[in-house]
């Protein structure tokens, strides 16, 4: 029997030959959610409570995975950019067709109910009453209250995976439906400056900034496509990509339009709803973060189609759910998270989000993913800014080595022309938050960082009862790759536009820089012809020169971050740091 981990089954799908986990990550361990700072136990379970589930599947010849994507993304491999089809993944990597059955075959068996099943035969969605889900797994559900989640549920005992199970299931996830992760946004912090004048200069082109009278509102997309020379600014504007954005809210097209509007956009790519779970879960309280994603992919690549994959919660079985939906549709070229919570507390949730990341670069898709917005620490800001694990705890699903994690920075541009002026890392401080970063204790250190100067190992830990304990000195991912602008404080904050939230406000956060990324990439693969796919092989391989000295490739490729610091003892300086990673990225080089 495998026990499982928390409340899923732990499994870490090797990530490149180098990325296999160490021997001290294949402990077995009980869960933690009963005895987490921000739930009240509430008792057993009802034997009706609804449990639902979503069994992810081992792949195939997994050795052979790593090492294709690994060529898939290295400039030089002649296999760089060759990438599959969903259909040749089926085939060659993906669970047998056999395997697939006789795991639905089992669980119809126990008493679940198949909610959906997926063409790429690799996740399962099941429902179960808690008594036949609890009898199967051995295990006892509980009412919790979550803080800002309400009533949920969670295993309260470990659970084991049926020996019938063990060859072909790698991953169970719902085993709770606590919210684990939350979005990397900060509202802006305003500040008055009377000296500030409206500005004519910009009528012939889209507005850099917005203002209320002589105040600074917020950064219009146009100031950071300039900045960051954007192929949109030779032309290359997204069109016959798309670019994908899982969230828990959608957002009015009236608060769109709007938006278009006053930022200059005219848009010529679409904009999809899909349903992940069959319903749309209306406008919430992350409409918020909607908007930001929507609004800046949006603008930045006009012409590129905009896909919300829209999930019921962001609890961990419904995520995965839309990242397989986005690999199994295929019709995005970069899925972009703008959510994520501490490593260490969801290390189930970690394996199997990298997991299906693996599978979605093999069809060349890049996934993206914010770092977060508390300085070195892995802060839980769904339970009041309880800090569970410090320092140096990182976000998942950004410390994934098959996700690209863009971390934050301070921009300062020229107000008439959106040139950047200055740049420095995303100093935490009061409620301004800060660029998350640093080095992960799961994920051992990827091939595309051997050998980055700057690399570091896990420092000082002084951990609050995480699942998996971290080992000062182990070689772990190192984040984040790349930042960009993220900062809330004055003239760096972007504006954005949805009716709930009052309209017109400000907004910082890894939540900006990872979908600003993200329309880059969209736009890149225009210019280039090509799907991007593992991104981060290239990126390192340029950053390096493949290995030379970086010198020249800053101020072509790259921008240096130099100054400023994220906390946990982290600080920018010349070349890598996990403070800003490589510094800020021009044009898309990758």
């Amino acid at each position: 029997m495998k026990i499982l981990a928390t409340t899923a089954a732990f499994s870490a799908a090797s990530a490149l030959a180098v990325l296999a986990l160490p021997a001290t990550a294949q402990q077995q361990y009980a869960p933690t959610a009963i005895t987490r700072p921000d739930v009240t136990d509430l008792g057993f379970a009802p034997a009706g409570t609804t449990v639902k589930l979503a069994l992810v599947l081992n792949y195939r010849d997994q050795a052979a995975l790593d090492a294709l994507v690994l060529q898939q993304g290295t400039p030089g491999s002649p296999l760089y950019h060759s990438f599959l089809t969903p259909e040749q993944f089926a085939a060659r990597f993906g669970p047998t067709q056999a395997a697939h059955d006789g795991v639905v075959a089992a669980l119809q068996r126990a008493g679940f109910t198949i909610l959906r099943t997926y063409p790429n035969r690799t996740v399962i969605d099941v429902v179960a009453p808690a008594s036949v889900a609890g009898a199967y797994f051995r295990t006892q559900f509980h009412l919790v209250e979550q803080a800002a989640h309400g009533s949920r549920y969670a295993n309260a005992t470990a659970a084991t995976l049926p020996a019938e199970l063990a060859a072909s299931v790698s991953t169970v996830l719902g085993l709770d439906n606590l919210v684990k992760v939350h979005t990397h946004n900060k509202p802006a912090r305003y500040y008055v400056d009377a000296t500030r004048q409206p500005d004519a200069s910009t009528a012939a082109g889209p507005p850099i900034e917005r203002k209320v009278g002589n105040q600074f509102a917020g950064l219009y997309p146009a100031a950071l496509s300039i900045a960051y020379k954007f192929p949109a600014q030779s032309g290359f504007t997204g069109a016959g990509h798309a670019i994908g954005i899982v969230i828990d809210s959608d957002i009015a097209n009236s608060d769109l339009s709007t938006f278009w509007a006053a930022a200059g956009v005219t848009r010529t790519g679409t904009l999809n709803r899909v349903l992940v779970q069959g319903s749309n879960p209306g406008v919430n309280g992350d409409v918020g973060e909607t908007a930001i994603d929507t609004e800046t992919t949006s603008s930045l690549a006009p012409a590129a189609n905009i896909d919300v994959y829209l999930i019921t919660s962001l609890d961990d079985a419904p995520i995965e759910d839309a990242y397989n939906r986005v690999i199994s549709d295929n019709i995005v070229d970069v899925a972009s998270s703008s959510f994520g919570g501490c490593e260490l507390g969801d290390t189930p949730f970690a394996a199997a989000t990298n997991a299906i990341a693996e599978q979605g670069v093999a069809l060349g898709i890049t996934f993206t993913a914010s770092t977060g917005d508390a300085g070195g620490d892995c802060e839980d800001e769904t339970s009041g800014g309880t800090l569970f694990y410090s320092p140096d705890i990182v976000n998942s699903p950004a410390s994934g080595p098959y996700f690209m994690a863009v971390g934050g920075t301070r921009l300062l541009v020229n107000p008439n022309t959106g040139v950047r002026v200055s740049e420095t890392a995303w100093t935490p401080g009061g409620s301004s938050g800060g660029g998350g970063g640093g080095v992960s204790s799961y994920w051992p250190r990827p091939s595309y960082q051997t050998g980055v100067t700057g690399i570091a190992v896990v420092p000082n830990v002084t951990e609050r009862t995480p699942d998996f304990q971290p080992v000062k000195g182990f070689a772990g991912r190192n984040i984040p790759d790349i930042s960009l602008d993220a900062s809330n404080g004055f003239g760096s904050y972007i504006a954005v536009y949805d009716t709930p939230d009052g309209g017109w406000t400000g907004y910082g956060g890894t939540s900006v820089s990872n979908p600003v990324f993200a329309a880059m990439v969209a736009e890149q693969n225009q210019k280039t012809g090509s799907r991007a796919g593992f991104a981060n092989p290239a990126l390192y391989a340029t950053f390096t020169n493949n290995g030379a000295t970086p010198a020249g490739i800053y101020g072509v490729d790259f921008l240096d971050v130099t100054s400023g610091s994220i906390g946990a003892g982290w600080s920018a300086h010349a070349g890598y740091d996990q403070a800003t990673g490589i510094g800020t990225i021009l044009g898309g080089a990758f």
